[in-house]
């Protein structure tokens, strides 16, 4: 599946898993991704994330973090700058 904005959509599927109370939420692979999840892992944003070999592309699954009151440990988090307006 082609995304035009795989970035955007990462962020969607972590904003709508944090809102749910998931621990965990599966996004499509990119190395983008990738590097901006080591971010947020580094930062300790978000526990942990895997690679899960679909035989396709490929699966980030994102492990979230909540703080001991249930509250989750990202408050907002959204995309500044957007393919259409670059």
């Amino acid at each position: 599946m082609s995304l035009t904005d795989p970035i955007a959509n990462m962020l969607t599927v972590i904003r709508n898993g944090l809102m749910s109370r998931k621990t965990k939420v599966d996004v499509p692979f990119s190395n983008l991704s990738q590097e901006i999840l080591n971010i947020l892992k580094r930062e300790g944003y978000i526990k942990d994330f895997k690679l899960i070999d679909d035989k396709k592309q490929g699966i980030l699954r994102v492990y979230l973090k909540y703080i001991k009151t249930g509250a989750p440990v990202i408050k907002g988090i959204k995309r500044i700058s957007r393919p259409g307006l670059r």
